[in-house]
Order: structure tokens, then C-alpha cells, then sequence
């Protein structure tokens, strides 16, 4: 198995993130739903709802990096700070 990244190693130590099994199909799908948020954010972008379409966008974002994560079988624990554990963890160089 090849060696981890030293930030994903810590995550995982610090229980930030969790193995799960690779999911190629469910990232799939996440990045299906992710699209259609981003969808949504552009078409709300130009109506008076502008804080809705950054909701959209924001959603989208955060879960196509969640897909990132699936595919190489890491998933961000549900405990505080979610959100930003995902963008960190997807950032990560492999």
C-alpha cells in the first residue's frame, strides 16, 4: 500500500477522517448531485436570491470534493468542523 500523505495520516490519527471502502459508484453519483447544484447556483445567481445561490454552489463544491475523497476510500467524520476537514483532506497532493 503506498504511504499516505502526512496530513491525510494525521486526519486520519486525530479521527477527522475515517477509511471507508472505495466507492467509485457512489462518487459518481455524488458528483452527479454536485453538478446539479452548481446548475442550480448559476440559475439563482440571477435572481434577487443571490445567498441561496451561494448555498447551491457551496453545496456542489463540497460535495464533489467529498466524491474525491470516496474514490480513494477516506470520508470525513461527521464531527465539528466537517466542511472544513473536506476541503483540507481533498486538497491534498497524492
Amino acid at each position: 500500500m503506498a504511504k499516505l500523505p502526512d496530513e491525510i495520516s494525521l486526519m486520519l490519527a486525530s479521527r477527522r477522517l475515517e477509511r471507508v471502502a472505495v466507492n467509485v459508484d457512489h462518487a459518481r453519483s455524488v458528483i452527479v448531485t454536485a453538478q446539479r447544484h452548481l446548475d442550480t447556483a448559476r440559475v439563482l445567481a440571477g435572481t434577487d436570491d443571490v445567498a441561496m445561490a451561494f448555498t447551491a454552489a457551496y453545496d456542489g463544491s463540497r460535495k464533489a470534493l467529498a466524491a474525491i475523497l470516496a474514490v480513494h476510500g477516506l470520508r470525513v467524520r461527521s464531527v465539528g468542523r466537517a466542511h472544513r476537514n473536506t476541503r483540507l483532506a481533498a486538497a491534498v497532493e497524492r
